[in-house]
């Protein structure tokens, strides 16, 4: 039984994509519940590689479902948010709203990269599909979060980008380049003795989890932002 305990978790991972995908394609204002879906799914993710190396049971299976959920999870579901915020924030050019239909596509090119690639394993090529998910399922939440708050000025400035189409049109381009950018990303799924990528990762934890205490839901894209640069910090030592 335990075997099955990650593939479950990996369909639930699949389930919360799905019921998100759902919701935002019938009513942007499903918006901010769609994003907290798909960041639950990040967790069920972040879970299910643990628990199969925790039971000594990962597997091609597992590996090709997992893959298959982030697909919906973190390629569909983002690329669909993406589409309604651009719709919603630019009504007079609804077309600018298709460049969302990247994010699933590089997203299908980075997980089916990643599934032939043994080397991808304590670091990735390019950023993950939970990473570009975050970022992109953050911004209904921000928005929200920011407009009910007394917002201070960093607030105030993400907010001012994250409700403009241009911002919005460039970042779906960005970074759905970015998933399949050779570039070396470190993972948290594991710590090993080089001296350099251990303290990288303390440092994006601790920062992390500081900027979250300070600004709440505001801080998910500045903690993206800041993974991509330490990330090229590692991708340099990696060299």
């Amino acid at each position: 039984m335990k075997k099955q305990i990650p593939n479950l978790l990996t369909i639930t991972n699949l389930l919360l994509g799905l019921i998100s995908i759902l919701w935002a394609s019938q009513n942007n204002e499903n918006l901010v519940i769609c994003s907290w879906l798909i960041l639950v799914a990040i967790l069920f993710d972040f879970m299910d590689g643990k628990l199969a190396r925790y039971f000594n049971v990962a597997n091609d299976f597992g590996k090709q479902l997992d893959s298959l959920a982030d697909m919906i999870s973190f390629g569909v579901g983002p690329g669909i948010i993406v589409f309604q915020l651009i719709s919603l924030y630019s009504p007079q050019n609804p077309q600018l709203a298709y460049v969302a239909f990247m994010i699933p596509i590089f997203s299908a090119i980075r997980l089916a990269k990643y599934n032939i690639d043994e080397k991808q394993g304590d670091y990735f090529i390019g950023i993950s599909t939970p990473i570009n998910a975050l970022f992109f399922c953050s911004i209904p939440i921000i928005i929200n979060y920011e407009y009910q708050i007394e917002s201070n000025i960093i607030g105030e400035i993400v907010l001012h980008y994250i409700t403009d189409v241009n911002f919005l049109f460039m970042s779906s381009i960005i970074f759905s380049l970015l998933l399949i950018y050779p570039i070396k990303t470190f993972s948290l799924k594991s710590f090993n003795d080089n001296y350099l990528e251990k303290n990288l990762k303390l440092i994006f934890i601790i920062t992390s989890f500081s900027l979250f205490f300070l600004l709440k839901y505001t801080s998910f894209p500045l903690i993206v932002f800041f993974y991509i640069f330490l990330s090229i910090i590692f991708n340099i030592n990696k060299k």
